[in-house]
């Protein structure tokens, strides 16, 4: 139900300008839907979308801001980041330098342009799901005694075969966006250095192992 209701947010005011036509659909590029909206409705209407776009926008990046913000804070407490970021307000408990990165971050990738920052976005991501997949086979064959929230109902040869699909496209998209230009390039590769950096230095410093849960 839910779902249906944000298809229906996003098509329906889509089939209605694609109906109204005004300006033309083959002037359309991105952020368009403001020139669309004083072309039919005039100044209130465009004044009315570029509101409703920044608090939108506004809501979205301050939640995606503080749930990356507190999920650094929780990784700190568990040794798998500097326990700089573990610091919290006394009063109600913020993660406030994990947050003030996390924003640090966001004004660093907004001098770039749209299809840098997707690329960047789209190598962490699929970057993370792949070793997530290469984890949880791991764990099956080497840790199988650790006690999991939940288990998938496969055997370790099945969850194995399954993992491939998944693994193979992970792959190939983080090649895609790796190689789209020369800045997504850096960055993503400058990322994962300073990734790698961080967890040797995370590691020695708890003496070589951390906790670890996984729900395989």
């Amino acid at each position: 139900m839910l779902n249906s209701q944000y298809v229906c947010r996003y098509l329906i005011p889509f089939v209605a300008i694609t109906g109204v036509d005004k300006p033309h659909y083959a002037t359309w590029v991105d952020g368009s839907y403001t020139s669309i909206a004083l072309g039919v409705g005039g100044m209130w209407l465009c004044g009315w979308v570029v509101v409703s776009n920044f608090f939108g926008n506004l809501g979205l990046y301050m939640a995606e801001m503080t749930k990356d913000g507190f999920q650094l804070a929780g990784m700190a407490d568990s040794g798998l980041a500097p326990s700089f970021f573990a610091v919290r307000d006394t009063s109600s408990g913020t993660p406030r330098r994990s947050i003030f990165l996390s924003f640090a971050i966001i004004v660093f990738m907004c001098l770039f342009d749209f299809d840098t920052i997707l690329g960047v976005d789209n190598f962490c991501s699929a970057l993370s799901s792949v070793v997530e997949i290469c984890a949880a086979v791991r764990l099956r064959y080497t840790h199988p005694e650790i006690d999991r929230p939940y288990k998938v109902g496969l055997s370790d040869a099945r969850l194995t075969v399954a993992m491939v699909v998944p693994f193979v496209v992970g792959v190939y998209i983080v090649g895609n966006e790796l190689l789209i230009n020369t800045t997504t390039m850096v960055l993503c590769s400058v990322t994962v250095v300073a990734g790698v950096v961080l967890q040797r230095c995370c590691l020695d410093g708890v003496g070589g192992s951390t906790n670890c849960f996984l729900s395989v």
